[in-house]
């Protein structure tokens, strides 16, 4: 591990068509009291000015650097910055983002204070578009236990050392959303990490931005991936905060999306499903589970095509009764524990329930298969996902694996 005297930070910014922004990003760079920096832009081809912008400031600034090419992506474009980096320093400032004066002479300042730290970062306020204060970004002092709980740490306030970062092999290309709150705990599981109980540099919300935009359709899911990768496990804060933002598109895709992560341990898995239907819609479904994991089967959720939906329900032949009816869904309890059986739905005519002969054409059924505590938190989510918080905390114990 270093330190020199006064070390040279290398501040990075992916880029893509911020033309409205990028200008105001470099001057925050440029007004910094700390003079061993150097500043690369890695633009992804932009077309609507911004590298006009960059062009103009290459030729006032030497220590200014770019490149303006197709890139894989927000990671990809900052691997390519890492790789041109001189620095002992690594700053992480996006292209809609600023640094607070003096930023970066307190970060490196908090470096040769904790030279075994492998990155420091300190306090950030969200703005708006005009980079006016909405509110501050909920930055803690850092334990392993809070970033597990939350991202704790505000990208732009975040300073790491090029050898840790490199060590890690850069930012991880695979993920679009979360790859900074990965960063963090890859590198919090092998260093200390420094606090600064400062204010180091603002995050802009604005209509285009990522964590507006994206948070709900992809950012979760992220999170829940990285979370099990580093921790083996996700806290009830994201699952919390996931059904709260996406509670919109229904209690089954909630369930579905949850069940691809182990939200709630190991859960049933059809590994195959083989469905015939009758010429009077009888659906009759052979379904084999995965022998590996052995979660027995609490309730078979059915989603439903429209709301009058009513079936009369089979499984290897025997007439299942107490079937819950909702707007959108069934629930078929199944009430006993085996790897494969047979489902068959009889659909309700008006008249009554009418079995046809069957013919060859096969349909695949949307259709869950929840353990116990799955269930439970299906239920929990009928009136609304707010109160399910404390039911969470009740009820799920996740043990994350530091």
């Amino acid at each position: 591990m270093f330190f020199k005297k006064n070390p040279l930070l290398s501040v990075i910014t992916p880029s893509f068509n911020q033309a409205s922004f990028i200008e105001e990003t470099i001057e925050s760079v440029l007004r910094q009291d700390y003079e061993r920096v150097e500043h690369i832009v890695v633009d992804g081809g932009s077309t609507d000015g911004t590298v006009e912008i960059l062009k103009k400031y290459r030729l006032k600034f030497p220590n200014f650097h770019f490149i303006s090419e197709k890139d894989k992506g927000q990671s990809n474009a900052l691997n390519k910055g890492l790789n041109m980096a001189k620095g002992d320093i690594i700053g992480w400032l996006n292209s809609d983002d600023t640094y607070l004066p003096g930023a970066i002479s307190k970060a490196v300042e908090s470096f040769k204070k904790n030279p075994l730290c492998g990155m420091v970062y300190g306090k950030a306020d969200f703005t708006d578009e005009n980079n006016q204060p909405i509110r501050p970004y909920p930055v803690y002092p850092f334990t392993l236990e809070k970033l597990f709980n939350e991202c704790i740490i505000c990208q732009p306030a975040a300073f790491i050392k090029k050898e840790v970062f490199r060590e890690f092999g850069g930012a991880d290309e695979s993920l679009y959303f979360c790859m900074d709150y990965d960063l963090w705990m890859k590198i919090a599981k092998r260093y200390p990490i420094g606090y600064i109980d400062e204010n180091l540099a603002t995050s802009r919300l604005h209509s285009q931005a990522k964590t507006v935009r994206e948070m709900n359709k992809i950012g979760f899911l992220e999170i829940f991936k990285v979370s099990n990768r580093n921790f083996g496990t996700v806290s009830n804060h994201w699952v919390w905060a996931f059904a709260v933002n996406n509670f919109p598109k229904g209690r089954f895709w909630l369930l579905e999306n949850l069940k691809k992560h182990s939200i709630f341990g190991p859960s049933p898995k059809i590994l195959n499903a083989q469905t015939v239907t009758s010429n009077w819609g009888v659906q009759d479904i052979a379904i084999q589970l995965d022998p590996t994991i052995h979660t027995p089967v609490h309730t078979i959720i059915l989603q439903k095509n429209n709301p009058n939906e009513r079936y009369m329900v089979l499984i290897d032949d025997k007439h299942v009764r107490g079937l819950k009816y909702n707007k959108d869904t069934i629930e078929i309890p199944l009430g006993f524990n085996q790897s494969d059986f047979q489902l068959k739905l009889i659909p309700h005519t008006g008249g009554g329930y009418r079995v046809g002969s069957s013919s060859s054409e096969s349909i695949t059924m949307d259709l869950l298969l929840l353990s116990k505590e799955e269930y439970e938190f299906f239920r929990h989510l009928e009136n609304g996902p707010r109160k399910i918080k404390g039911w969470l905390n009740e009820k799920r114990t996740p043990v994350p694996k530091f």
